[in-house]
């Protein structure tokens, strides 16, 4: 999560795609949490951060 907050800070108020597998450290609800803080309840097409993932082995 340190990571997606360094991201952010390097490009404020920019869109950001992340790609990851579907470890469930990828997935965790702090995680979630912390997209749907950023995220503001927006809609999907407004989302400053979306996170794409795959199969773990898709990678």
């Amino acid at each position: 999560m340190k990571f997606v907050k360094y991201l952010k800070e390097q490009r404020p108020g920019k869109k950001l795609a992340i790609f990851g597998d579907s470890a469930s450290h990828h997935n965790s609800q702090d995680f979630r949490e912390l997209l749907k803080l950023i995220n503001q309840e927006k809609p999907e097409e407004k989302w400053l951060i979306n996170c794409l993932k795959f199969a773990p082995n898709a990678l």
